[in-house]
């Protein structure tokens, strides 16, 4: 991306979108996150400006659905029809107007056309103008698919997902449950912490946070706290810098707690990088052991290396390698192995925003194949009477209880302990789901 010093939100948020859509960035699996970080890192936006532009990033990629089926709807043009670029500044005036109830509906129009004028042409802005004049600034009175005719279809446009995923919760788990779901995906994740217990307490670090004007509350899971407000990017705080905790939502933690390490034993994590679990595992076992962090994406090993100096987690040990044939390089011996499998990240759709839109059925079954071979190869380092704990923040059967009951089949040598299957909740956890299995 080339640098440019933003100066307004709207336009930040503009330039993310147009580079989010972009064949490049899906070949390149860069993130609607990586893009707006880079942007920010740019711009000399105020913090409140910082706010708003992520929130229309967000907001925009989440609820592309809902606002393509409004564009349709008020301008009497099919999407596929209208320029790309006008569509992003439709896309980001229609949001304004109906979900970003901080901005002005008068601020919603004049700053999207102009953006359209000054991105393209004086007849584009009046396009804009056109269609935006024409949107009701309550969404309550668009006038959506009705529920009672088509639950799937409402639910789908409405909440903005694929009707497959509807279809899929729907049939699962319920009308109810499928529509509370999209809800926490739409919400804005809480922002929780890990706290690193090599280097201090929860009340030490409450109270050097409070120093640096961060107002953070603890949360009932062990050594876990939300910030609620900080007056500065967080990765610029002292004691961010100084390792003092680890960014990471509360259902992460629960695969580390079920893996039970004891200090001294030697631990495999098979997908670590960027480390929340590996160095979460370090400070379980009071940073005594041995932890091989193991992952096949170089790019991703930086963030664990940075990870690991930070946290001062000095049992870790990085290696790059393959983790369906990591037999190969590992002897067995391991006492414990976590396989964090890649997956559909259908459990933290409201952290992956553009996800949903990349996703199609078909992936389940080839990703539950990897899961597999990444089990079957993660088994063979566990020595007798160790603990192996699968996991992934994905809330489909395919990847999660089919997977376990598959692995079992050929490994009569294991069992199965326990499992947990997590849900996302608007003002708690992600979702996902958890395996402990033991090899006897």
């Amino acid at each position: 991306m080339k640098e440019h010093k933003f100066q307004d939100a709207r336009e930040l948020a503009f330039h993310v979108l147009s580079q989010v859509s972009r064949p490049s960035a899906r070949m390149r699996n860069l993130s609607a996150t990586e893009l707006l970080s880079r942007a920010i890192e740019a711009s000399d936006l105020s913090k409140h400006d910082e706010a708003l532009a992520t929130e229309l990033v967000y907001s925009a990629v989440r609820r592309r659905l809902t606002l393509d089926w409004v564009i349709e709807r008020f301008s009497g043009v099919e999407i596929k029809r209208i320029e790309p670029t006008l569509l992003q500044i439709l896309r980001l005036g229609v949001l304004q107007l109906l979900y970003i109830r901080s901005v002005p509906e008068y601020a919603a129009v004049n700053e999207s056309v102009e953006l359209a004028r000054a991105a393209l042409s004086a007849k584009a802005a009046g396009f804009a103008n056109a269609v935006l004049r024409k949107v009701p600034s309550d969404v309550s009175a668009i006038p959506f698919p009705p529920r009672e005719k088509d639950a799937v279809l409402h639910l789908s446009i409405v909440h903005s997902h694929p009707a497959w995923l509807i279809r899929r919760w729907v049939d699962r788990f319920g009308e109810k449950e499928a529509e509370s779901i999209c809800l926490a995906n739409n919400a804005p994740p809480p922002i929780t912490g890990r706290v690193n217990t090599l280097k201090t307490t929860r009340d030490e670090l409450a109270a050097k946070l409070a120093r640096e004007g961060v107002e953070a509350v603890p949360l009932d899971q062990e050594q876990m706290f939300e910030i609620v407000n900080s007056p500065k990017r967080l990765s610029q705080l002292v004691s961010f810098r100084d390792g003092l905790f680890y960014l990471q939502d509360v259902s992460a933690t629960i695969p580390a707690r079920l893996l039970a390490p004891r200090p001294g034993q030697k631990v495999l994590d098979l997908c670590s990088a960027p480390g929340g679990k590996a160095t979460h595992i370090a400070e379980l076992m009071g940073n005594r052991g041995l932890i091989v962090a193991c992952d096949i994406d170089e790019g991703k090993m930086s963030l664990l290396r940075d990870n690991i100096q930070r946290l001062g987690t000095t049992v870790v040990r990085p290696l790059l390698a393959q983790g369906t044939q990591i037999e190969s390089v590992l002897k067995p011996g391991f006492d414990r192995v976590l396989i964090d499998a890649p997956c559909s990240n259908t459990g933290v759709l409201r952290r992956r925003v553009e996800a949903r839109w990349r996703l199609n059925e078909r992936d389940l079954k080839a990703l539950q194949q990897l899961q597999l071979r990444l089990l079957s190869s993660g088994c063979r380092v566990l020595k007798e009477g160790g603990l192996l704990v699968y996991s992934t923040c994905s809330i489909e059967r395919e990847e999660n209880e089919n997977v376990v009951r598959a692995f079992l089949k050929g490994a009569t040598d294991f069992v199965l302990l326990e499992e947990r299957n997590l849900f996302p909740e608007e003002k708690a956890g992600d979702g996902g789901y958890v395996a402990r299995l033991g090899k006897f």
